[in-house]
């Protein structure tokens, strides 16, 4: 299957490519149909990917294993024993087999239609909020969702299925919150949580993005240049050095994965690894943001997220599956790109911007679906 699923893969990522070099081009009512052709297209090619994908035989088994039968006791502070997942996942699983059958196939496609639909919903939205109108939503929807998907989507809902679910219940109280409205904010942060622990960092997102003020542009490209130049100092001139530092930063995000129940990633540390590619990436993609994004207050204050985003990145080095805490805040990157102001006299330096942040996102993604070790 594998022979025929990633050319035909590739094939659909590169039309995405070409379509969002035409998005200014095409009408509202051509817009909202193709959202809805990206999203069930790439639905569908999650629905049915290859076994050999990270986490999915895993989650295969987790869904086995669930049954109405069972005497469950909720507990919204730990995770069910026998498949540790929240009870939130556990009681989706089983509304779905009520309804459907033991199809997992079918479940993880309708996991990725519904989460896709509100990550992609709620960030047009938030792009909406930092350009200050609604009347591009429908452009600006389908934009987040063309850059959503290669690489947040194929790992999210591609790999870690309930962390995608915590992603869209995240992404959707963040708007609610810049709407100050607070009671929807928490009912689904709440209901996230319910699906994954790690919920709890979109409040701190929150609390950052409301109280952290806005700092300068110069600022950000200064920050930007210095930890990308850090990144690849450290892989040029090896680790004796940092391994006393990142010792030190291992012990801090102990404690934090010890709250979130995720101490087996700490048995992964390793002071002696390398600088991954999309972590060179992503601190790339925010210096070429602090470049180009508009001084506004409200996209400052969203550079703000993705600044500790690449804090994170730098100080987690160590830690494998750290990623589980910088993506929260480096997913903004979609709505900043989205946002960005283009250049009327150069706008192919910023569709090729847009492209090629595609292109590198889908490499990496299907790099970590086909070698996962690696």
């Amino acid at each position: 299957m594998s022979d025929v699923f990633y050319p035909s893969l590739t094939i659909f990522f590169v039309l995405l490519c070409l379509l969002i070099l035409l998005v200014d081009r095409l009408s509202d009512r051509v817009m909202k149909v193709l959202f809805w052709v990206v999203l069930l297209g790439f639905s569908i090619f999650l629905g049915l990917r290859p076994e050999k994908v990270p986490d999915f035989l895993s989650y295969e088994v987790i869904f086995d294993k669930i049954g109405y039968w069972k005497d469950y006791h909720i507990n919204l502070f730990e995770r069910e024993l026998e498949t540790s997942c929240e009870y939130g996942f556990i009681y989706l699983v089983i509304l779905f087999k009520a309804v459907f059958g033991e199809n997992f196939r079918l479940l993880i496609f309708l996991i990725a239609v519904i989460t896709l639909f509100m990550t992609s919903f709620f960030m047009g939205k938030i792009v909406d909020y930092l350009s200050g109108t609604e009347e591009n939503h429908a452009k600006n929807q389908l934009m987040v969702l063309l850059l959503y998907a290669p690489y947040y989507g194929m790992y999210y809902q591609g790999i870690t299925i309930r962390a995608a679910i915590s992603m869209s219940f995240i992404t959707a109280a963040f708007y609610f919150a810049l709407k100050n409205k607070w009671l929807r904010t928490l009912l689904l942060l709440f209901l996230g949580f319910t699906f994954h622990r790690m919920t709890v960092i979109g409040l701190m997102i929150i609390v950052l993005y409301k109280l952290f003020f806005p700092l300068s542009r110069r600022f950000y490209q200064a920050a930007g240049i210095i930890m990308l130049g850090w990144a690849v100092f450290y892989d040029a001139f090896g680790n004796r050095f940092a391994s006393i530092i990142y010792g030190m930063m291992n012990a801090l995000f102990n404690k934090v994965f010890t709250l979130l129940n995720y101490t087996s990633y700490l048995d992964k540390a390793d002071a002696t690894r390398i600088f991954d590619k999309k972590r060179l990436f992503l601190l790339a993609v925010f210096c070429l943001l602090a470049i180009i994004c508009e001084n506004t207050e409200r996209i400052a204050k969203l550079m703000n997220l993705m600044f500790i985003g690449c804090v994170a990145i730098v100080v987690t080095l160590n830690i494998v599956g750290s990623e589980r805490i910088f993506d929260y805040f480096m997913i903004y990157s979609v709505p900043a790109i989205a946002t960005a102001k283009k250049d009327d006299k150069n706008p192919a330096i910023y569709n090729i911007f847009m492209a090629g942040f595609m292109i590198l996102s889908y490499i990496i993604a299907v790099r970590v679906w086909l070698y996962p070790a690696n």
